[in-house]
């Protein structure tokens, strides 16, 4: 306690009096003016307190919208990949590589910059990688395309032979089956059948529709029934390609459906009756080409505008490199298609033949791609001969001999591989591809012989179900020769590129055939399979589409765009090109053919980026050739210093998976300069890679050098070796021979004992040569080690690697 006194005075008892006050405080209690400083003290501490708040929701407001402003960049950044690949994927569709811009001259879109990668793989698939960079976001997409180029229908890389009679045409198996389109067609042109005393119409030719056509009005009207309407209106229209001449065939072709003996022979009456009221006069002749294009269906996409119509929905296609020969110019020839002969090529003997479409030469040559046969292990022979027949079973099998004895039957059943050497089929016999449980390929490395009195039968309607194929066994032998001679509706695909084809006049083929030269037999009926083919531009098809991990440099960005090799500041920087213009520098080789502005046809052949495209006034065909970096097989972390090479020993029977990972490494080899040539990190690590290769392979080579020494003079020990002991042998004979004649034994005794030493001496030098060898095989070793280091540390530094 603290006292304080006061005085009072003129207080108390009397004048003078004093009065004392004592009063106590509290030990520690500040004065008022010291606990007004402390009021103040509180407050500043509550305004910093205040005051980090606030700044604390500042800044998370900033990053907040700072994360919500790179969202959305990385969004756009992702809108922008996706809409490089859909211009990457419209630009394979054109015949372009795919290719957009470069790493180092993106394109520009809006605010934003991408490119676009491409590479084509062993089996002609393309991968396309878009990169694109908006802001603060960036995306990287990847693409799986398979371009389908036109098919070629029935084409020869050198020449068509057409020896006699052929009808040609085309149909769609993915609508309906040849027959169904057959009777549709018929039915349009015809209508129903009539009754007994409706006009009779009858067409006799190669004209299909009509043919069915008379099959149904024979199944209605009797013989009686056609003699009692021969007073009326009877009209034969005779459609045989050629004069209009009364043609009796032996059978009714492709019937409606198949005739029992009473309805054939019911048939050939009709037949016969109208032949003898034809020879009386009493038949009206009205001999007519082909229905009227009033009658008939109109132009289809098989057909350029302003053709005639066809018989079929689809058009055949003959084309070839270079010409197609009619060798019988007389004989009844009826295509419902076109010709195409090659660029230079030409169409001879077209006398009395019935062309629909054009036959005009090609614009560009046709590119024909060489078959891949698959190993499938050791071959076994398949000999057959007995009545019973003898299944293949589904799966993989490699055949050397395959042939079939007359009256014998063999069934392959899908899903199967067949590689055969040789497969002949006698007469009499009978080859049956059955398609119901999965497809069924052959290929062919030897030859196919089929005699005319053989069969062959496929239980699909589709082309897709059957193939075959034929290569040499070895590189640079000549194609296998295929004679197609035997009785059949086939449908299938027969691809030879490089082989001699003879399809003769009874084998029908439902589809299409490729090869280097090919014969048509006379009679022969080829009805080409288009399948989804409209006769536009083909759409590649997309097998897989993901989103990619961008590479270590561009994953976490030190100074934005530069890291990912983009200049996008800076006086000297070359300025981007708008997307649409980034074409340009994916000039591609094109062939056109066209009409001008006054209407001339014109023809060019070149760079598309020389030609001038202000000149067309409409284009009558075209095509284009691009090229693109072929993916090949990686040497272990390095990618290949020739991008062209290596193909064959690519392993393309890997897991999709594992083909997926290997591309993604190859493009992350690759110089993203591209065509450009300018230096990158990654062009240098390629380099320092192969330099490393090459050291590594000069120590190996030193250290082979060494060994062959090493064994060299071990050879040579041996060999002084044996002499030594064959000199030992001829001093204890010597001896042996004259126990008394010293000198001889010491003579050869010392002769012995030069020669060990000798062997000795040279036994030495190959221990001292194997050492080396090691030592140089060591060395070799460390000098690989050494340069794999080298090239791991050059691919560190180009980010490559972590």
């Amino acid at each position: 306690m603290q006292a304080r006194i006061r005085a009072a005075e003129g207080e108390g008892h009397g004048a003078g009096a004093r009065r004392v006050e004592v009063h106590g405080t509290r030990a520690g209690t500040a004065p008022p003016g010291k606990r007004a400083g402390f009021a103040l003290v509180l407050a500043l501490i509550l305004v910093t307190v205040v005051s980090g708040l606030c700044i604390g929701f500042v800044q998370l407001a900033a990053k907040t919208s700072k994360a919500q402003t790179g969202s959305v960049d990385q969004m756009r950044a992702f809108y922008l990949a996706e809409a490089g690949l859909a211009e990457a994927f419209h630009a394979v569709r054109m015949g372009r590589s795919g290719r957009i811009a470069s790493a180092n001259n993106a394109a520009s879109y809006g605010d934003g910059l991408l490119w676009v990668e491409s590479a084509e793989t062993p089996d002609r698939k393309v991968w396309l990688r878009a990169t694109a960079t908006v802001g603060g976001g960036r995306a990287m997409l990847g693409l799986i395309v398979e371009p389908e180029e036109p098919p070629l229908g029935f084409f020869a890389d050198e020449e068509i032979i057409i020896e006699s009679t052929l009808l040609a045409d085309g149909f769609d198996s993915t609508d309906r089956s040849y027959d169904e389109e057959i009777a549709a067609i018929a039915a349009q042109l015809l209508g129903e059948p009539p009754s007994p005393v409706a006009p009779f119409v009858l067409d006799d030719s190669v004209h299909r529709p009509a043919q069915i056509a008379a099959n149904r009005y024979a199944d209605v009207l009797t013989p009686e029934g056609l003699l009692a309407v021969l007073s009326k209106q009877v009209t034969l229209r005779d459609q045989e390609v050629g004069d209009p001449i009364w043609t009796l065939k032996a059978q009714p072709t492709n019937p409606e459906s198949p005739l029992g003996p009473v309805e054939y022979l019911a048939f050939l009456d009709d037949l016969l009756i109208l032949k003898q009221a034809s020879d009386a006069g009493a038949l009206l002749v009205d001999p007519l080409s082909a229905p009227s294009a009033a009658a008939g269906p109109g132009p289809t996409s098989g057909t350029a505008p302003g053709e005639p119509p066809q018989h079929t929905l689809s058009g055949g296609v003959l084309g070839s490199n270079g010409n197609i020969t009619f060798a019988d110019a007389t004989a009844a020839v009826a295509v419902f298609g076109s010709l195409q002969p090659g660029v230079n090529g030409q169409v001879t003997g077209l006398d009395t033949a019935t062309i629909s479409g054009s036959t005009t030469p090609r614009a560009m040559q046709a590119q024909v791609h060489p078959v891949e046969i698959p190993n499938l292990g050791d071959a076994v022979d398949l000999t057959h001969s007995s009545a019973i027949p003898r299944v293949v079973p589904p799966g993989d099998m490699r055949i050397g001999t395959f042939s079939a004895a007359a009256g014998s039957d063999v069934i392959v059943r899908g899903p199967a591989r067949l590689v055969v050497h040789d497969l002949t089929l006698e007469g009499g016999s009978t080859l049956t591809l059955d398609t119901r449980d999965g497809d069924v390929e052959l290929f062919v490395t030897g030859s196919i012989l089929m005699d005319p009195a053989s069969f062959v039968e496929t239980t699909g309607a589709s082309s897709k179900e059957v193939s075959i194929q034929a290569a040499p066994e070895f590189a640079g032998d000549p194609g296998p020769p295929l004679q197609l001679d035997a009785t059949s509706r086939f449908h299938g695909t027969v691809y030879a590129p490089g082989s001699t084809v003879h399809l003769g006049g009874n084998f029908e083929v439902f589809g299409g055939v490729v090869a280097q030269r090919l014969e048509i037999g006379a009679g022969a009926r080829l009805h080409f399979d288009d399948e989804s083919y409209r006769g536009v531009l083909a759409v590649p098809e997309q097998d897989t589409w993901q989103i990619l991990d961008l590479p270590a440099p561009t994953e976490r960005p030190a100074t934005g765009l530069a890291s990912l090799g983009v200049q996008i500041g800076g006086a000297n920087a070359a300025p981007h090109p708008p997307l649409g213009a980034a074409h340009r520098l994916d000039d591609v080789a094109l062939s056109i053919r066209y009409l001008d502005a006054s209407g001339l046809e014109q023809r060019y052949a070149g760079p598309e980026s020389a030609f001038d495209w202000s000149d067309v006034a409409s284009i009558e065909a075209q095509d284009r050739m691009a090229a693109r970096m072929q993916i090949v097989e990686q040497a272990g972390e390095t990618a290949p210093a020739d991008p062209s090479a290596g193909q064959e020993d690519w392993d393309w029977d890997a897991t999709f998976q594992d083909q997926v990972e290997d591309v993604i490494d190859w493009f992350a080899n690759q110089d993203p300069a591209g065509a450009t040539g300018e230096t990158s990190p990654v062009a240098i690590t390629k380099k320092q890679a192969d330099a490393a290769a090459k050291a590594a392979k000069d120590a190996q080579k030193k250290a082979d050098k060494a060994v062959e020494a090493a064994v060299k003079a071990a050879e040579k020990a041996a060999k002084a070796a044996e002499k030594a002991a064959k000199a030992a042998e001829k001093a204890a004979a010597a001896a042996a021979e004259d126990p008394t004649s010293k000198d001889a034994a010491e003579a050869a005794e010392k002769a012995a004992k030069e020669e060990q030493k000798a062997a000795d001496k040279a036994a030495d030098q190959s221990a001292a040569d194997a050492r080396a060898a090691v030592a140089s095989a060591a060395a070799a070793a460390a000098a690989a080690e050494a340069a794999a280091a080298k090239a791991l540390l050059a691919a560190q530094a180009a980010g490559l690697v972590p």
